[in-house]
């Protein structure tokens, strides 16, 4: 599709939450992958990859070894990484700490507290903004977003989208069209939330637009 369409970018990596998929191999593929198209400007990234703590039963061995083996990746390719980081944020930021990526990178849906968020800026991550689901108090970012500089998120622009009231759906219909409407994240609670903090900082929303827009490749 990066090929066919030059205004797209493309990230390669193995995604925890796809681990019993995941074989050894699949490393020394993405690896040639990354060095084929190393002189690829649209090859932008190593992700989405990461850990994943939801579920408790998750092998976190081989999560963080497969973590470790990409974040090497990233680094002897220097590009950044697209992190998928869920209840883990403590290993993955000891992790970043060991292997020092010079590129940075982007936590994806960020949703830890203000002083991993001030951890993350200092490894030189931004941070991808993400609400929480309509029905609680504050969007997940509210109060991270006070912890680092604006500069240093980005706009998450979810192309998940419900279908209308009247859509029927079954249980062959892709995840997201079986969530509810009301389940759905809301781009609106994440502009509040980014107005609160705009408004703190004494700046503009045009201003978060323009550097956000801009993310990895701008």
């Amino acid at each position: 599709m990066c090929q066919q369409h030059t205004n797209l970018y493309a990230a390669f990596g193995l995604h925890p939450m796809f681990m019993a998929e995941h074989a050894a191999e699949h490393v020394a593929a993405l690896q040639q992958c990354l060095a084929e198209r190393l002189e690829d400007a649209r090859c932008c990234a190593v992700g989405e990859f990461g850990l994943d703590y939801w579920d408790k039963g998750a092998d976190r061995a081989a999560q963080q070894q497969l973590f470790e083996a990409q974040l090497q990746l990233a680094v002897e390719y220097q590009l950044p990484s697209l992190l998928h980081v869920r209840k883990a944020h403590a290993d993955v930021i000891a992790t970043l700490k060991r292997y020092r990526p010079a590129r940075g990178g982007i936590i994806h849906a960020f949703s830890g507290s203000p002083e991993q968020a001030r951890e993350y800026h200092k490894l030189g991550f931004k941070l991808g903004l993400a609400a929480q689901p309509p029905g609680h108090r504050q969007p997940a970012c509210a109060r991270p977003l006070h912890s680092c500089p604006v500069s240093n998120w980005c706009w998450r622009q979810t192309a998940r989208i419900w279908p209308p009231p009247s859509t029927p759906t079954s249980a062959t219909a892709p995840h997201c069209c079986r969530r509810s409407r009301r389940s759905w994240q809301h781009c609106g609670r994440v502009s509040d939330a980014v107005q609160r903090a705009l408004l703190a900082e004494q700046l503009r929303a045009v201003s978060m637009v323009r550097l956000t827009r801009r993310g990895l490749i701008g």
